[in-house]
């Protein structure tokens, strides 16, 4: 998971009675903000089969080869979005007071860190069918 890592992302499990939740935590600056919260919102309400669907559809946008301007991708959750944009390929999430930019490949990767991750859970979980 080093991608993820270098994005200061956290993959965890938090237990609330029964119930297992698979979480992403954010490190956070001197200041005390978190940081990529706006990537970890993004994706920690989805599970593997939504998360490679977005993955087949980043994939199948051809955004590495091609012009995308602003192509809306909405989460699980239905509230936070990534707009994909190329050249260069990147991925854009909006951070209250700006976008926040990565490649698109980073983005990609750190979807597919986060689907071993939940693959790797040997329990069912609160993602588990998602």
């Amino acid at each position: 998971m080093t991608k993820s890592k270098q994005y200061h992302l956290n993959y965890k499990i938090i237990s609330v009675g029964e119930t297992r939740i698979p979480i992403i935590e954010c490190d956070v600056n001197s200041s005390g903000t978190s940081l990529n919260i706006e990537l970890a919102s993004f994706m920690d309400k989805g599970g593997k089969d939504f998360t490679q669907d977005m993955i087949d559809y980043i994939v199948s946008l051809d955004a590495f080869s091609s012009a995308t301007n602003g192509h809306v991708i909405y989460s699980a959750n239905e509230y936070d979005m990534v707009e994909i944009f190329s050249p260069p390929a990147r991925a854009s999430f909006w951070n209250g007071i700006g976008y926040t930019d990565i490649p698109l490949q980073d983005f990609i990767d750190i979807l597919n860190e986060w689907k071993a991750f939940l693959n790797s859970i040997p329990f069912q979980h609160t993602l588990s069918n998602q």
